[in-house]
């Protein structure tokens, strides 16, 4: 009889230190993947800020303003053509 109370305090203290041993391994991995997702949140909100200056950059770059400008910087500009029409020609016959 004492030797069946020993196994079982014995099995009931080996259950309880493998239990304490299980929770200790899921509260590390809680703690790294609690920390990835941190890491992770972080970088998205650096991402969502970097993607609004780009967007913001773009909107300068593609302004009618920015490129009239570029273009008058680099000659592309074109002055205003006179037209002169010949109004003997096209007058009509009668």
């Amino acid at each position: 009889m004492r030797k069946i109370e020993i196994n079982k305090k014995l099995s009931l203290i080996v259950l309880i230190f493998s239990l304490m041993t299980i929770n200790i391994i899921m509260f590390a991995r809680t703690v790294s993947v609690s920390d990835s997702i941190v890491k992770i949140e972080v970088e998205t909100q650096r991402l969502k800020i970097e993607n609004q200056q780009l967007k913001q950059k773009l909107f300068l770059l593609s302004s009618l303003t920015r490129i009239d400008k570029v273009a008058d910087y680099l000659g592309f500009t074109q002055g205003p053509q006179v037209l002169e029409l010949d109004p003997l020609k096209y007058v009509a016959v009668r």
